[in-house]
């Protein structure tokens, strides 16, 4: 398996040492039908950096079981967080998908990790997170891993 690393962040599988690696920037204004610029031999990695800002319009894509493990966190910035990076998540995957991000539906592994559910399981996708920092990566018919 092939590493490819640039600064903090990792992204692992079996596409990156062949693969194009597009590092976006959550900011720079996603636009709907994102999915027709992802090829089978192509990684789009996104950055998001302090997430608490939009808090309260992201809120509104979440699950109510997102909300629920929202919930449960003790601190204010850690209940912010988790909304903001999650309802980011739901939003890009919904561009690249075409879709209401509120619609997305996801499984799990047997190692807890999520996937996309139903007709969009090609779309393959991994999120890590640190502090104020979060990252997603996305390809299409591989398996994909990335971390900070």
């Amino acid at each position: 398996m092939q590493v490819a690393s640039t600064k903090r962040i990792a992204v692992v599988g079996p596409l990156v040492d062949k693969a194009n690696v597009n590092l976006c920037v959550a900011n720079a204004n996603p636009c709907m039908g994102m999915m027709s610029q992802l090829n089978n031999e192509s990684i789009h990695v996104w950055t998001l950096m302090d997430v608490q800002n939009d808090c309260a319009e992201l809120r509104e894509v979440l699950s109510e079981d997102e909300l629920q493990i929202a919930s449960r966190f003790c601190f204010p910035h850690l209940v912010s967080s988790y909304i903001g990076i999650h309802g980011w998540m739901r939003r890009l995957l919904g561009l690249y998908l075409d879709i209401d991000p509120q619609s997305l539906k996801f499984v799990v592994n047997e190692f807890g990790k999520p996937a996309l559910a139903g007709p969009h399981g090609n779309l393959q996708f991994n999120l890590s997170h640190s502090a104020s920092v979060a990252v997603l990566a996305l390809c299409k018919d591989a398996a994909i891993g990335i971390d900070i």
